[in-house]
């Protein structure tokens, strides 16, 4: 996507600066960004984004992939890495294949990394799966958060995660591509069936997969179409990064990771209402489009509410596409204009001579006047209370400045729009029925 080297590091930096991939070259800029495309301060980790005169402007045909990869000429890279105070980057992960445990980030590159080090080990890869110990975890995190609240009069719902990075893939039913049709990385069914005997999840996956084919291993390797004479032939594919791409293959991998959902919200559901039976469970927040297979299993009584961020200005395709899968009620966990999407570059079609303050408003006014709309949408929250990081007015996020005054540039515009949002819903409720 960028055609071309995007950084260098001579050799005077590099023996200061081992680590780091260099700056970046004349002909490119580069920026960290967070989940909203906000620019981050020197030495956060955020996602690395690109811009340059060899980066490619979209995707051919494809434009829900371009809407998705590229921001007002930025290419959302997927690298997952910070700029330190002299401009030297360093990336530290994939950002899809960075793993939460317990509330904290885990770089699988640097476990790898570690593992490697063994003189024993020839290559390996790491990956997040559920274990049982973390359903009594999710069980225990409920009683701490819901039990207290189980009787408040209150209008009260829970996420039950930020994100789910197994649940938002690149490609469809989980498939990640190089752009030559090639996965990257191998799928998750594909490494649950890889795991060592010792994970429950490895004898999960073996059943739930056998099952669909007879019980016999012949019959699936053919329905894959694949050489797979034993159960490590597959481990060692594994270990070497193929990944499986066949149709077969797809079929059982959108059927897995649609059981692995199901669990997912039952497990969660289960733990909240178990401790607060009278308030609403709103699911992820999911931080991306996740995967058909994975919106067809949030579905009531596990969710009551399907919960979506968008950084971007596609609000009501968001939603649409969110609520078509079950019809449940959409909630819009995020949604801020002061990302990239909003203040970027001119734009054919947007009046000549705008600031980029009144261009970020008149973005966010018009994809916020549309979105609010929808008849599938029952709210929104704003990303931030109060300012954070580098950002001031009136480009920083939050509805409070830093010195405790009202964000004016904000909460006027959105006063204004809530208002006129309660009214267009309220003709529409009292106008006859056909």
């Amino acid at each position: 996507e960028t055609c071309g080297i995007i950084t260098s590091v001579s050799a005077d930096f590099f023996v200061d600066k081992p680590a780091s991939c260099g700056r970046a070259m004349p002909s490119f800029e580069a920026k960290v960004v967070d989940d909203a495309g906000n620019s981050l301060p020197s030495g956060e980790v955020g996602e690395l984004w690109v811009k340059g005169s060899s980066v490619i402007k979209g995707y051919i045909n494809r434009p829900e992939a371009t809407a998705e990869s590229i921001t007002d000429g930025w290419l959302h890279t997927g690298d997952g890495g910070y700029i330190d105070g002299d401009g030297f980057l360093y990336v530290v992960d994939r950002i899809k294949d960075m793993i939460i445990s317990g509330g904290e980030n885990i770089y699988s590159i640097e476990v790898e990394r570690a593992i490697s080090l063994h003189p024993a080990v020839h290559s390996c890869a790491v990956v997040g799966l559920p274990d049982p110990r973390w359903v009594e975890a999710c069980d225990r995190r409920a009683e701490e958060r819901c039990s207290r609240r189980a009787l408040s009069r209150d209008l009260i719902g829970y996420f039950t995660d930020h994100e789910l990075n197994w649940a938002q893939p690149d490609g469809e039913n989980g498939f990640e591509s190089d752009g030559a049709g090639r996965a990257e990385r191998p799928a998750l069914l594909q490494i649950c069936l890889s795991l060592e005997p010792s994970f429950p999840a490895y004898h999960a996956a073996w059943e739930f997969t056998l099952a669909a084919h007879g019980g016999e291993l012949a019959t699936l390797a053919r329905a894959w179409g694949a050489e797979l004479p034993n159960k490590e032939a597959l481990r060692q594919l594994t270990r070497a990064e193929v990944a499986l791409v066949s149709p077969g293959y797809r079929r059982d991998q959108e059927r897995f990771a649609r059981e692995f959902a199901r669990r997912y919200f039952a497990v969660t559901a289960a733990a909240i209402r178990r401790h607060d039976p009278h308030h609403l469970v709103l699911g992820c927040r999911f931080d991306g489009g996740p995967g058909a297979a994975i919106l067809a299993e949030c579905v009531a009584p596990h969710v009551d509410v399907v919960s979506a961020n968008e950084p971007r200005e596609a609000l009501w395709e968001r939603i649409e596409a969110s609520h078509g899968a079950r019809g449940l009620p959409v909630l819009l966990g995020e949604f801020g204009w002061t990302g990239e999407a909003f203040t970027g570059e001119a734009r054919a079609g947007e009046p000549r001579g705008q600031t980029t303050v009144e261009r970020m408003l008149a973005r966010g006014r018009a994809a916020l006047e549309r979105g609010v709309l929808h008849p599938a949408l029952i709210g929104y929250a704003w990303p931030r209370w109060a300012d954070s990081g580098d950002r001031v007015p009136p480009f920083a996020e939050g509805l409070v400045h830093v010195d405790d005054g009202e964000a004016r540039e904000h909460t006027e515009l959105l006063a204004d729009l809530n208002a006129r949002a309660v009214a267009r819903r309220g003709e529409a409720a009292n106008a006859p029925k056909p």
